[in-house]
């Protein structure tokens, strides 16, 4: 009983990581707001979603790691989206208050739904899976534009790691603990997701430092012969007045 609390615990820890990580983008967002592309909106929305589930679902199976570390997950998920909305309403406060207060009464309307009226709680359980595996499918919806442009920035790599980590030990726990197939095979999902997203960063970054060096060295060989040209040229230039003199 003590191993699985502190297990969870540590499970639960990793998950507030995972939802923190969207903070290392939205950071830069002050200094070039361009940098706002569709990712973070859809992680830190489906975050708030699926922490709004597994908090239903703890008080329904009196977990306290269930609840507690997915209700400070939503809290910091909730914090996160108020940050999101400020930025994209181009730091109007008044118009970020209404809109994030529309949200928070959508999440008490959503928790409503799920306590009271899906008492099932394998419904229950299955609907948090399902959203598991979106959270973290998320930032794999830029693998098209990286492959497409290019740009493995566009790929968020801390969240795809910590992703990692937290499917990781969750699908452990889950295996061991919990002991729910569905369970099971959602985590594990998600941790082929988000292993497939480092993957294809660090490839795309490989080639992108690639280019690079070859770009510096078609310069380079640019430069050398643009050098030995006017070296000939010169060369040519002096033999004629000397021929001339």
């Amino acid at each position: 009983m003590i191993s699985e609390i502190i297990f969870g615990s540590y499970c639960s820890f990793l998950n507030i990581l995972f939802i923190l990580s969207p903070l290392l983008i939205l950071s830069k967002f002050k200094k070039k707001i361009s940098l706002l592309n569709f990712t973070p909106r859809l992680i830190i929305i489906l975050n708030y979603l699926n922490c709004i589930i597994w908090t239903c679902y703890g008080f329904k199976i009196d977990k306290f790691y269930f609840a507690f570390g997915n209700l400070l997950s939503n809290i910091i998920s909730l914090s996160l989206l108020c940050l999101l909305i400020y930025y994209l309403s181009k730091q109007d406060m008044l118009k970020s208050i209404v809109i994030a207060t529309i949200f928070f009464f959508i999440s008490l309307l959503l928790s409503f739904i799920c306590i009271l009226f899906i008492n099932d709680k394998e419904i229950l359980y299955n609907l948090c899976c399902f959203s598991t595996i979106l959270v973290y499918a998320a930032p794999g919806i830029q693998i098209i534009n990286v492959i497409n442009n290019n740009k493995y920035k566009l790929i968020p790599i801390y969240t795809c790691i910590i992703g990692l980590l937290s499917s990781f030990n969750w699908t452990l726990f889950t295996f061991y603990v919990i002991k729910k197939q569905i369970g099971i095979i959602s985590y594990f999902i998600g941790f082929i997701f988000s292993f497939i997203e480092i993957i294809v960063y660090f490839i795309f970054r490989k080639l992108s430092e690639r280019g690079k060096e070859l770009i510096r060295d078609g310069k380079g060989i640019t430069r050398r012969f643009q050098k030995k040209m006017d070296k000939n040229i010169n060369s040519t230039f002096y033999s004629e007045n000397t021929s001339n003199q």
